[in-house]
């Protein structure tokens, strides 16, 4: 087999390997320093894998290398200072492995840098300020070591600089003001450290800002710069696990509304001792309530020096618009008043169940201790809550949960008990309960799809079929493929989701559903187990949820100590963080996407579909051409599509975002269903994905054939089968366009009413005229 033709290898004019791209290959081992040798390699992709022990010094040897990424292994042992002598080098990813001791000083002289990942390791030791020499970079994530010392004011030379990440370290010293001269600065990140003192006002000249993460730093006090207010692009602020708090200026106040999920204290805001809770509650950082969802009423009662006072009686009354609309008498519970507040005891608090029903936007409350003055004047506790006026209870309506549940196997491997388990699944079903529990739902409701065959070998490419089958079907709501046993060992996936999208897949395990939805709803890992990427910006460092949990199955408490849903740790709660952010996702984020298509009925479309890879390489998936509803594009974004006659004319641009695979290596995706006009046929010559990374094209023969099973009588898709003349895949009858039905119904047994459709790369020209 010539070189050009081995997986994972490109090669140069010359013929000399120019690009190793083994991502996520099960690879096992040290990596060869005879790699070394490959004198004309430009990019070397070995992430995620199981490699382990030191990075080869070879490496250095490799003069023309411009990306190396090496994240996502077991490797140790120090980063090699030969690796600073890579003057072409723009790429440098060794994050999530088991790397030590201290950055190289020589790193700084890698002037062609553009990005540097190096967090998820054990690094030590201060961070290096020749790093500020590093003029072209423009991603910086030392996160999740155990650097120490302070920020070096040189970082703030990076004036190209767009992510600075450096999370979960042992950083000490005052936020640098310089920090406010990178004003291309997108993402800031500086949780979980032991940072001290104010938050330069000059960070609110980071006019770019979009996300800011100061928390987990129990010395940064003092109050936000008002200027933050003028951030107009900021939509993450976290200042959590700080003595920061918000100013009382309204203006200001109103601005931090605006912001999604805010995890700020206002000053001077004195804490109610009551609250509501369904799943998870905090005093610090109040969860708004599911409208239409029961909640447990929680009243704290403090007694003055200690003293030891019965329980009295207390009356709680709801309020919406004025309206009286629920009154319930808690009666005298045993035991005594506890001398400091106690949540962790329901009996150290006067509790009740509040009806669904009352549960709705708007509430208000006032809680009345000893309503009938039994225990007479001097009781000497606080005997209405609030003391005038009524409390506002937070309480939201989310739209309701649209699920559908795609089955898939592969072709010839129906498997009998799974196909079993979900043959009549429903949103009642055991499968969901953890869905119904943890996550911000009112309203649920489950469609069960036809069974959908695939021949995906990673997990990526099931994310990326899933994806591409509701945009063919004018899919509402989330996509989730059920997998059977078989499929996830040949995966290597228990399931993965796109973060803040609508594809998923899981195995048969409620837990697991809830995870991926929870990835769906925005929430990223939380730093417990193996998870990898974790949340940055999450409350607690080992992945714990941090307040108190809620479970209404048996009026139970739920340990702050318990581990969150999204982490890879048991056993599992929601926290108050996740739960909020998921809220928020659900109220803000599923409007566009909520309908996948417009209005208008089914027309002839051209699937186009594809993404990037681990390195940000972009790539292209075979169209098709289908009567299918268009895509509803979201906000523009860096990528770009444009279809081109062989003459140059410009046929279609469209510009847009990408959603990246939360399990995965960095990878993202997209899939749209164009409006396609019947010229196109004869006239559409190459589609041109462009974007960070490089740039895909698509042509007529751009690759080996997919082919597309659908059903015309419902427009569901019932397939989709790449590579079909891989040998071993059984699957080559169908690259003759379902020649031999008889032949293809052995491993397909519903084909016969199914349309087949082949494509190389753009869609053949019987695919235009069907």
């Amino acid at each position: 087999m010539p070189l050009h033709a081995w997986y994972g290898v490109d090669v140069g004019a010359d013929g000399r390997v120019s690009r190793l791209s083994l991502y996520n290959n099960g690879l096992t081992g040290r990596i060869p320093a005879e790699i070394g040798g490959l004198s004309e390699l430009r990019s070397l992709g070995l992430g995620w894998n199981e490699l382990a022990g030191s990075i080869p010094t070879e490496l250095g040897d490799l003069a023309a290398l411009e990306h190396l990424w090496l994240q996502g292994n077991d490797l140790t042992g120090r980063i090699p200072t030969e690796i600073g002598g890579l003057s072409e080098l723009r790429s440098l990813g060794l994050g999530w492995n088991e790397l030590a001791g201290s950055i190289p000083t020589g790193l700084g002289d890698l002037a062609a840098l553009e990005h540097l990942w190096l967090e998820g390791n054990d690094l030590t030791g201060p961070i290096p300020p020749e790093i500020g020499r590093l003029a072209g970079l423009r991603v910086l994530r030392f996160g999740g070591n155990d650097l120490t010392g302070p920020i070096p004011p040189e970082i703030a030379s990076l004036a190209g600089l767009r992510s600075l990440e450096l999370w979960s370290n042992d950083l000490t010293g005052p936020i640098p003001p310089s920090l406010g001269n990178l004003t291309s600065l997108e993402s800031l990140s500086l949780a979980q450290n032991d940072l001290s003192g104010p938050v330069p006002a000059e960070l609110a000249r980071l006019i770019l800002l979009r996300e800011l993460a100061v928390n987990g730093n129990p010395q940064l006090s003092g109050l936000l710069p008002a200027g933050f207010k003028d951030l107009w692009g900021l939509t993450t602020l976290n200042a959590g696990g700080t003595a920061l708090c918000a100013p009382a200026d309204p203006d200001f106040l109103a601005w931090l509304g605006r912001l999604q999920n805010p995890r700020v204290r206002r000053c001077g805001n004195d804490t109610l001792s009551v609250y509501l809770t369904q799943a998870v509650q905090s005093f610090e950082f109040p969860v708004p309530l599911v409208a239409n969802v029961p909640a447990l009423l929680r009243v704290f009662l403090i007694a003055p020096d200690g003293e030891a006072i019965a329980f009295p009686p207390v009356r709680a009354r709801f309020y919406l618009e004025g309206a009286e609309v629920h009154t319930v008498d808690i009666p005298r519970s045993p035991g005594t008043i506890p001398s400091r507040l106690d949540e962790g005891r329901l009996e150290a608090s006067a509790n009740v169940a509040i009806p669904a029903e009352v549960v709705q936007p708007g509430l208000e409350l006032v809680v009345e201790i000893d309503p009938e003055d039994t225990l007479g004047p001097e009781l000497g506790i606080t005997r209405r809550i609030p003391a005038a006026g009524r409390h506002a209870i937070d309480v939201r309506a989310v739209p309701a949960l649209h699920l559908t549940y795609l089955p898939i196997v592969r072709p010839g491997r129906r498997s009998a008990e799974f196909l079993s388990r979900v043959r009549n699944l429903s949103e009642a079903d055991t499968l969901f309960r953890r869905v119904r529990q943890w996550l911000p739902v009112a309203g649920f409701d489950v469609a069960l799809h036809d069974i959908v065959y695939t021949s995906a070998r990673t997990g990526g490419e099931l994310i990326s079929e899933i994806e591409a089958i509701r945009v063919l079907e004018g899919g509402t709501g989330y996509y989730m493929g059920g997998l059977p046993q078989y499929l996830v060992e040949d995966l290597g996936y228990a399931g993965s989701a796109r973060l803040a999208g609508w594809a998923s897949f899981s195995r048969v395990r409620s837990i697991t559903i809830a995870h991926e939805l929870g990835h769906n709803m925005s929430l990223e890992h939380a730093p417990c187990g193996s998870a990898s990427r974790p949340d940055p910006g999450f409350p607690t460092r080992d992945g714990t949820i941090g307040a108190w949990g809620y479970n209404p199955t048996d009026n139970s408490l739920v340990s702050p100590e318990t581990s969150d849903l999204m982490s890879y740790c048991g056993p599992k709660w929601i926290s108050e963080y996740s739960f909020t952010k998921a809220f928020d996702h659900r109220l803000r984020g599923e409007g566009l996407g909520s309908a996948t298509a417009t209005t208008a009925g089914d027309a002839p479309s051209i699937l186009l579909w594809g993404g990037i890879d681990g390195e940000g390489v972009p790539f292209l998936e075979p169209a098709f051409v289908v009567d299918a509803p268009p895509t509803l594009l979201g906000p523009a974004g860096p990528y770009t599509l444009m279809g081109r006659t062989a003459e140059g004319e410009g046929l279609f641009l469209l510009r847009f975002d990408m959603q990246e695979m939360a399990d995965g290596d960095g990878e993202s995706g997209f899939a749209f269903a164009l409006p396609a006009s019947p010229t196109w046929a004869d006239r559409l010559a190459t589609v041109v994905l462009s974007g960070p990374g490089g740039t895909a094209t698509l042509r007529h023969a751009s690759g080996p054939p997919a082919a597309l099973l659908r059903d015309p009588r419902t427009g569901r898709v019932r397939g989709i089968l790449r590579d079909l003349t891989s040998p071993g895949s059984g699957l080559a009858t169908l690259a003759g366009a379902a020649a031999d039905p008889v032949s293809i119904a052995s491993f397909l047994p519903d084909v016969a009413n199914l349309e087949i459709l082949i494509s190389r790369g753009l869609p053949a020209a019987e695919q235009w005229r069907r």
